[in-house]
């Protein structure tokens, strides 16, 4: 019987599996699981021994065959470059405060960063070699890192971005040229503390819903290929994942040539035709939509995962998990009975 770590490597290596890796992203469920071991959210980003407890404790609490080194929030890495953040609230998230690019002026003083130098980013690198170290031999230990047009949204801000992208199109392809250099140097730390599995978040405008394809490719796709093969030229295995209504993911793989794609299958149109396009070229990792995994019951959680895992059919590279972090107060019996029923696909 191979371990999680083999299974994980295999699907994204497009090899058969003896069962199907159950993969969560963020703090799935969280934060209970390691409140319960006395720790809270915010402590933990001060304390990378903390923080690597709490990221193991979610997978343990729940039987998941990977563990992420890296939380769902989408600040730090644009705090790295300025973005200013806060924890507003017990057990949660960091929020943005203010953004680093409020003005044209700003743009002048930006540089890619490396983000060994900030005090946040330096503890979730530190205890994302402690998860190498204590759990690499059997789990697969995951990095998280957003693709440049996700960074750009925390540092210029979401509306002005957006703006940027039809009205200011120089501005909007200066500052993301200098934020794909910060991608790489994440990249760089990671692999230094043992990673080679990336969750690449890339789903700002990856989707068929705020902005022309064109437009998507030009500002996103695009610099979100730079980052990808640099990635891969370090050593990395790269999982984009895109969550939108309409998510671009065929776009994505044709572009990214990731080794893994991680979507919410419900909203894929004709999920089980564009899984046999993709047959071969990338393993699929289909989600089942988060909120159905809040909601229950457990057997129309099970159900969703026996319908995509008809829509894959015989695609060799196969993981699977929820669309998205399941929400913290998401019953942990639901949890169970999604790991339970991926593990029990083939």
């Amino acid at each position: 019987m191979v371990n999680s770590r083999e299974l994980v490597e295999s699907a994204l290596g497009m090899d058969e599996t003896e069962r199907i890796p159950a993969m969560y992203q963020y703090l799935s469920g969280g934060p209970e699981p390691f409140n319960n071991i006395g720790l809270l959210m915010e402590e933990c980003y001060h304390d990378a021994h903390k923080f690597a407890r709490a990221s193991k404790a979610v997978q343990e609490s729940f039987g998941y065959d990977n563990v992420m080194a890296g939380w769902g929030c989408i600040v730090l890495e644009a705090h790295t470059m300025g973005t200013e953040v806060a924890f507003p609230r017990t057990n949660a998230y960091p929020q943005t405060l203010r953004p680093a690019l409020t003005s044209l002026e700003m743009m002048d003083g930006l540089q890619p960063a490396d983000p060994w130098d900030n005090d946040l980013m330096r503890i979730r690198l530190q205890a994302s070699g402690i998860l190498v170290r204590e759990y690499g031999e059997d789990l697969a230990i995951m990095g998280n890192m957003l693709a440049p047009a996700m960074i750009a949204w925390e540092l210029r801000g979401y509306e002005d971005q957006l703006m940027d992208m039809f009205f200011n199109k120089d501005l909007a392809h200066q500052y993301l040229g200098v934020i794909s250099e910060s991608v790489r140097l994440h990249g760089e730390r990671l692999y230094e503390q043992g990673v080679d599995i990336i969750f690449l978040e890339d789903d700002f405008t990856a989707n068929a819903e705020y902005v022309p394809v064109e437009t998507a490719r030009e500002f996103d796709l695009d610099y979100a290929a730079i980052c990808v093969k640099d990635l891969q030229k370090m050593g990395h295995r790269v999982i984009i994942h895109n969550c939108t209504k309409l998510p671009l993911i065929e776009e994505q793989v044709d572009v990214l040539r990731p080794e893994g794609i991680h979507y919410n299958a419900e909203n894929v149109p004709e999920h089980a035709a564009v899984c046999q396009r993709l047959k071969g070229i990338t393993c699929l990792c289909p989600g089942v939509p988060e909120d159905l995994v809040y909601d229950g019951p457990e057997m129309k959680i099970t159900a969703s995962v026996n319908k995509i895992a008809a829509d894959v059919n015989d695609h060799p590279g196969f993981i699977m998990a929820s669309a998205y972090e399941v929400p913290f107060k998401t019953k942990p019996e639901h949890q169970k009975a999604l790991v339970n029923a991926i593990h029990s696909l083939r």
